[in-house]
């Protein structure tokens, strides 16, 4: 794939149509391509050596779409490492997507340095002649703290993720999709955001939180995270890191979670089956009761 033909850029063709990494069959329906999965995309084609994560820093991203067994063949370490042990590479040549130079795309869309997160108005600054008309807004300036333990204190968008999984209603869809803009991978402060503060209570209060659940069945469902369940579910002798099933769950389609996040749920739906071990600077290690009666000294208690 030396070029993305209009009908790609104006998303009438599926991004990987004419691939010979993902072998495209033209079948399902077309999905819009986010900015978490175009980064996505484009690691791994720096894995794979292609020129396409090139290609897609100088089209317009915004009308891309996809089927989802095409990324997902293209974006899985299973195929791509089939695919380097066929086209093995010059070992001098550096692969790792942490390397790459590539400059990041801004979100066309969405103006972080003028437009509040939650409602996506403008933040306008406080005019002397009408004071009273004033919506107050902040601009957010966190930074990574440690509770006394060491360990790391929840940043704000892990928060507001936390909230967006808990409201379940259209409203958090739309906070969650301008919080997996590249631009905040780690943390608000990066992308300069902004907020209102009337938004921000809104959003956040807990009466508010429990109606928008309860105002319509819950029908937000993660398909990635419950294949994510499925596949942990095939080898319960298998021993993951947070890191691994945070990449298995990208690599099966997953946008919403956080990697923070996706622990705790995890452990929310397994429940006493699995366990996790958490220190520090560490990834956790996750993995079910029955291996870690194996592996350590444990004993039940009542």
């Amino acid at each position: 794939m030396e070029s993305i033909s209009d009908n790609k850029v104006a998303g009438l063709e599926c991004l990987f149509s004419g691939s010979n990494h993902a072998k495209c069959k033209n079948e399902g329906e077309l999905k819009p391509a986010t900015l978490t999965r175009i980064r996505t995309i484009q690691d791994k084609s720096i894995r794979r050596g292609d020129v396409l994560h090139s290609i897609l820093d100088q089209v317009d991203l915004s009308n891309l779409k996809f089927h989802k067994n095409c990324v997902n063949t293209y974006t899985s370490e299973e195929h791509i490492n089939r695919y380097l042990k066929r086209h093995p590479r010059d070992s001098n040549v550096n692969i790792e997507p942490s390397q790459s130079k590539r400059p990041r795309r801004s979100e066309p869309y969405f103006d972080w340095k003028h437009n509040c997160l939650f409602c996506g108005e403008a933040c306008i600054d406080k005019d002397p002649k009408h004071p009273d008309r004033w919506r107050e807004y902040f601009e957010c300036h966190t930074s990574e703290r440690t509770y006394k333990n060491g360990e790391s204190m929840p940043t704000f968008k892990d928060i507001l993720l936390e909230v967006c999984e808990e409201r379940q209603d259209d409203w958090a869809d739309q906070v969650r999709i301008r919080l997996s803009d590249a631009r905040c991978l780690y943390d608000l402060h990066t992308a300069d955001a902004r907020y209102h503060n009337d938004c921000r209570k809104k959003f956040q209060n807990p009466k508010n939180m429990a109606r928008a659940r309860n105002e319509k069945p819950n029908t937000h469902q993660d398909k990635a995270f419950e294949d994510l369940m499925g596949i942990m579910k095939e080898d319960t002798s298998k021993v993951w890191t947070s890191v691994e099933v945070f990449q298995k769950y990208v690599e099966v389609g997953g946008e919403t979670l956080s990697r923070r996040n996706i622990v705790k749920k995890l452990s929310d739906s397994f429940e006493d089956a699995l366990l996790v071990l958490s220190s520090p600077g560490l990834a956790s290690i996750l993995m079910f009761r029955n291996k870690a009666i194996k592996l350590f000294k444990v004993q039940e208690v009542q």
